[in-house]
C-alpha cells in the first residue's frame, strides 16, 4: 500500500490527541436495523475522507477479543495486540453491550500505523494507568508473580509451567530481564510484561515451549 495513501500520521494523530478531537462518535454511525451481532459489515462509512470497517458486538466480547477478530478479518496472523486502536477510535472507556457498532480502520496497514503512532505519543501508556486497565492499581502481592499473572491472563486454557512462562518471557522479549520465579513487582514492571499480549499461537511458535499433552 501506497504511503500516501495511509490517512494516520503521527503528527496528525498527535494534533488530534492534544486537541481532545474525538475522531468519530461511534453512537450515531450506523442506522441499519438489527444487524447480525459477531459480524462484520461489508462495506465500509466514511466520516470525511477517512472509511472506517465495523463490526456488530456480541455476548462475551472484549476489546481483545475484537483484536483478533480483526486481525482473523484482514487475514492476519491472530494477536490481541490492537485493542487500544479499538478503544482509541470508539471512545473508551465505556460499557460494551451486544449489538455496538465497533468501527476501525479500512486496511490493516492503517490498523498497524495507527497502533504504533498511539505507543510512539504515549497514549496506550496513558490510557492503561488512568484505566488500570491490567490491574496494576489492585492492592495486591504475588509470591509468584509471573505465575499468577500468566494464570490470569489465559486462565485454565493452558498449563502454566516453567517452560509456558519462559516462552511467554522469550515471546516478549524480556527472557533476560525476568525468569520464571520472579518476586513482587511494581507498576512499571507489570506493564512492560503486559504491554503486549501474545495468543497461544505466539507463544507456542517459541523454541522453548512443549505444548503439554
Amino acid at each position: 500500500m501506497n504511503k500516501d495513501n495511509i490517512r494516520f500520521t503521527t503528527k496528525v494523530l498527535s494534533l488530534a490527541l492534544a486537541a481532545g478531537i474525538t475522531l468519530l462518535s461511534p453512537c450515531n454511525c450506523f442506522a441499519e436495523k438489527s444487524p447480525k451481532q459477531g459480524s462484520f459489515i461489508e462495506y465500509t462509512m466514511e466520516n470525511g475522507e477517512t472509511k472506517y470497517n465495523r463490526y456488530v458486538v456480541k455476548e462475551g466480547d472484549n476489546l481483545s477479543h475484537i483484536s483478533e477478530k480483526i486481525c482473523r478479518f484482514f487475514g492476519e496472523e491472530i494477536t490481541a495486540k490492537y485493542w487500544p486502536v479499538v478503544a482509541f477510535l470508539n471512545e473508551f472507556p465505556r460499557t460494551l453491550r451486544p449489538g455496538d457498532i465497533i468501527i476501525f480502520p479500512e486496511t490493516y496497514e492503517e490498523l498497524v500505523l495507527m497502533y504504533n503512532n498511539l505507543k510512539e505519543i504515549g497514549w496506550i501508556s496513558r490510557y492503561s494507568n488512568k484505566n488500570d486497565v491490567y490491574g496494576k492499581n489492585k492492592q495486591r502481592k504475588f509470591r509468584k508473580t509471573i505465575d499468577d499473572l500468566l494464570h490470569e491472563i489465559y486462565g485454565n486454557s493452558v498449563c502454566v509451567d516453567v517452560d509456558f512462562i519462559r516462552s511467554y518471557l522469550k515471546t516478549v522479549g524480556l527472557e533476560d530481564k525476568y525468569d520464571s520465579y520472579s518476586g513482587d513487582f511494581g507498576n512499571d514492571e507489570l506493564f512492560e510484561l503486559t504491554d503486549w499480549i501474545p495468543t497461544l499461537k505466539e507463544i507456542e511458535n517459541s523454541k522453548s515451549y512443549k505444548k503439554s499433552k
